[in-house]
């Protein structure tokens, strides 16, 4: 018997423990004051005295799934057996380096193929310092260090080529090619004209950048191929509005659909794979600037207003899937050069974590679409005022959602059924 898991734990998020991935069910802990009761012969009263906070135990349940996940359970175990504390990444609670508390349970069913659960208690490193709450801050933090360690790697790709004319030539030839790739997809109209004027100074500086053998030109290659997704995310962040504008106007400078900067970015990667895979330094080329546009894109979608948990997990699946990949070809290619490619696999799976703990704690804010039955042909208006429960300012919203999300062409009939609304 074989079980969809997309579609039986559509809503399972990602959790890791030592770098293994894994679904989560569910996690418990257990928070509170070290409270010590003592109780004195031939008195009534209790004492009471406070030994400080307590941070219990995590119970955690968890999930494998996939046609290697005999495989992946015996990582697991290797995991859970290896002493010392590991690293332990959950969506609902801070990354913490934990101790493996008591013996792990993996269990397998014949009912459930491709399936493995486990549960595990463990309790927190307290001499290790205390991780910050602020998820957006650590995903922040992630796109930076990605960033610096993909650029270290294409200078380090570059330079020891740039001795042969060939060499040269190909590097020339790469950067003019990227170039008309960016410039070919932030032509457009709507938020693209926005996009437009703020990449193309980066792109004309990729395309006129030209090799050279000194020993600054492969730092420079890297941060002209780094500038142009960073120009493209940059322009979905919305300008501080000055005190005092020019002229003493205070207007706001647009800023591109961050929906759209992220669409455009993730555009770009199957093209960059496909452009630039041979020869060498294609191949490398082509992984670091993949890893580059990807987290570009997670740091664009960081902006995306989410309407509704589904639309947060949708836009979640898109980038996971577009990383997963970024990731799995810069780990095919450390065989080449590990210790130059290893750092940028390991920001690379560390951008992952951080951003599916930032994703957990937005699609938990969210409201989710549910379905509901009209018992009779109704207006619209009628339903929103139901759906915002005595709140006068949420009806209009409330309206609008209902009419866009079933597209609804004449407001004042909606036909008895099902329809879609925001819980």
């Amino acid at each position: 018997m074989s079980i969809d898991i997309q579609g039986l734990y559509d809503s399972l998020l990602d959790a890791s423990y030592r770098g293994i991935t894994f679904y989560v069910i569910d996690t418990r802990q257990e928070v509170g004051r070290r409270i010590q009761r003592t109780l004195f012969p031939g008195k009534d009263g209790s004492n009471f005295q406070d030994l400080g906070v307590l941070d219990g135990p995590i119970r955690v349940t968890g999930l494998l799934s996939g046609d290697d996940y005999v495989a992946q359970a015996a990582k697991l175990r290797d995991a859970f057996r290896t002493a010392g504390n590991g690293h332990l990444v959950l969506p609902w609670i801070a990354p913490a380096d934990v101790y493996l508390q008591g013996p792990a349970s993996i269990s397998f069913t014949q009912t459930e193929l491709r399936i493995a659960r486990f549960e595990a208690t463990f309790v927190t490193d307290l001499t290790a310092s205390a991780p910050t709450t602020d998820t957006l801050a650590l995903l922040m933090a992630s796109i930076d260090d990605q960033v610096t360690q993909a650029k270290a790697w294409l200078a380090a790709t570059i330079a020891p080529v740039l001795p042969t004319l060939a060499a040269l030539s190909y590097a020339t030839r790469w950067m003019s090619t990227a170039a008309s790739m960016w410039t070919s997809l932030v032509q457009g109209g709507g938020s693209i004209d926005i996009l437009n004027p703020a990449a193309m100074p980066a792109i004309a500086t990729l395309a006129s950048l030209l090799a050279a053998s000194g020993s600054t030109w492969g730092a420079s290659a890297a941060s002209a191929i780094a500038g142009v997704p960073q120009a493209i995310a940059a322009a979905s962040v919305p300008t501080p509005l000055a005190a005092v504008g020019p002229g003493g106007s205070t207007a706001t400078p647009p800023a591109a659909d961050p929906a759209q900067t992220a669409t455009l970015l993730l555009a770009a990667i199957p093209l960059l794979a496909a452009s630039y895979s041979d020869p060498s330094p294609g191949p490398a080329l082509s992984a670091g600037v993949r890893g580059i546009a990807i987290s570009q894109a997670i740091s664009a979608a960081s902006d995306i207003v989410y309407v509704s948990q589904q639309d947060a997990i949708a836009w979640r699946n898109r980038l996971v899937m577009a990383l997963d990949g970024v990731i799995s070809a810069t780990a095919n290619l450390v065989g080449s050069n590990p210790s130059g490619i290893a750092p940028s696999w390991r920001s690379l799976t560390a951008l992952r974590s951080a951003f599916m703990a930032d994703i957990a704690a937005t699609i938990g804010r969210l409201p989710p679409v549910v379905t509901i039955q009209l018992p009779a042909t109704m207006p619209a208006w009628l339903v929103a005022q139901y759906l915002a429960d005595g709140q006068p300012g949420a009806v209009y919203g409330c309206y609008q959602d209902i009419i866009a999300r079933n597209k609804i062409s004449n407001p004042a009939i909606v036909a008895a059924g099902p329809i879609e609304v925001l819980a």
